[in-house]
């Protein structure tokens, strides 16, 4: 097999809406909680030490939460394996998914029939990494794992890796 190098791709996570108003929801809160917790301890005489380490705990949660909710998915592909992993914050990476290329069962651009394909193998789990209303070429992949359990694999994927598409496993590779 020819060593064509690697490629990798990370995407913004696909529910960048939901994620925007839940980091905007928890900054509102944070806002709130931290202004009444303010105005209590002033009318409780509450210890100085006391509010700091209120407003330091509440600070710490919103910077939990607002990483949380800063995802980006990678995927990478070499001539042996393809890889997907989550990405938070943009500096904690964590593998979700991995496999070996003799376990592709089927790879094809993402069409109508090639879906239908895709879903007679009855995949157990399933990863979309392509943006919605992509321009770019989107592609599927099946795998099996050891346990016969099935992965189907939705990724947006430009020329470069469909060259690696073309040695990872030539057998089962449909270009319609």
């Amino acid at each position: 097999m020819t060593d064509l190098s690697f490629y990798e791709n990370v995407l913004p996570s696909p529910n960048k809406k939901k994620n925007l108003i839940i980091k905007i929801a928890a900054i509102a809160a944070y806002a709130i909680i931290t202004l009444l917790w303010i105005l209590s301890a002033f009318i409780n005489k509450h210890n100085g030490a006391l509010i700091i380490v209120v407003i330091f705990l509440l600070s710490a949660a919103l910077w939990i939460i607002l990483r949380i909710f800063n995802v980006e998915f990678e995927y990478s592909v070499s001539d042996s394996e393809i890889t997907l992993a989550k990405i938070y914050g943009k500096s904690r990476r964590k593998e979700i998914f991995s496999a070996d290329s003799d376990s592709i069962l089927l790879i094809a651009p993402e069409t109508e029939e090639n879906i239908k394909k895709a879903e007679a193998y009855q995949p157990r789990n399933s990863y979309r990494m392509s943006s919605p209303n992509t321009d770019k070429k989107v592609w599927i992949v099946v795998f099996e794992d050891e346990d016969e359990e099935k992965t189907l694999f939705v990724f947006e994927a430009e020329d470069y890796v469909t060259k690696i598409l073309k040695q990872l496993k030539p057998s089962v590779i449909s270009f319609r």
